[in-house]
């Protein structure tokens, strides 16, 4: 699929590479788009952020539909408000995590421990 849609942007390698200012080398997007690897999510956010139309069912493809509905909701937003996209879709803030990620173990378990300690006390309310 990152074949088709850099042959319809009319997008080398080394475009899209620079389009995510870096954070994807050029021989890596190669190596995606002929489906020899899977990125890992900070690459496959990098390089679907560019395709702002088709990001993410491009996220969707790899596997990373969580990121893809995070993407989505951005993107209708931007529509709705035309705002632009807020730093957790550019591509060279693949740090910051979309909302509706999943959570990592230790995420998860802090979440399950905050919310157990916000139920103790509202037990202990009149």
């Amino acid at each position: 699929m990152l074949a088709l849609l850099m042959r319809r942007s009319g997008w080398s390698a080394q475009h899209l590479s620079d389009l995510t200012h870096g954070t994807v080398s050029a021989s890596s997007i190669r190596a995606y788009a002929r489906s020899e690897y899977v990125p890992k999510l900070a690459h496959a956010r990098s390089v679907a952020a560019c395709f702002t139309t088709d990001g993410p069912a491009l996220l969707r493809e790899w596997g990373h539909a969580d990121t893809a509905d995070g993407l989505e909701s951005e993107l209708a937003h931007q529509v709705a408000t035309g705002q632009p996209l807020t730093a957790s879709t550019l591509p060279h803030a693949h740090s910051i995590d979309y909302p509706g990620d999943p959570l990592s173990d230790q995420g998860a378990a802090l979440a399950l421990a905050y919310i157990t300690w916000l139920q103790s006390i509202e037990a202990r309310l009149p």
